[in-house]
């Protein structure tokens, strides 16, 4: 476990620890990043697809997408990260790389926040 841990730190390449974690009732979560009186922890859940699919590019660009959030004011609302973080995750050059699916998840899952924030229909 700490062998996958340092592979998810070096990874990041941001100089936070970096760890795998265990979510069993939220599959759908590839990640997170928080902020506690511990410090800044940022993880891939094990028991997420993307854990699952063991593909390099697709937890690449998880690793990066929870890296965005770790430079996110934490006055932005939660709507306002998760935007943001997909869509600089989407311009990242290594997004190319990532299996359709993974690609086409992310593009959903952008496409939830942009109609969230942007709710001005036609």
């Amino acid at each position: 476990m700490l062998e996958q841990n340092a592979i998810l730190t070096n990874i990041a390449g941001i100089g936070v620890q970096c760890r795998i974690y265990y979510k069993p009732d939220a599959p759908t979560q590839m990640g997170v990043m928080k902020r506690d009186e511990n410090g800044v922890h940022i993880g891939l859940n094990a028991y997420g697809d993307v854990y699952k699919s063991n593909n390099y590019w697709d937890i690449k660009s998880v690793m990066y997408h929870e890296t965005i959030h770790y430079g996110q004011s934490d006055s932005m609302n939660l709507d306002d990260r998760e935007m943001e973080a997909y869509y600089a995750s989407m311009q990242h050059p290594d997004f190319q790389n990532c299996s359709s699916d993974y690609r086409q998840r992310v593009w959903e899952k952008y496409q939830y926040y942009i109609n969230n924030q942007w709710p001005y229909g036609d």
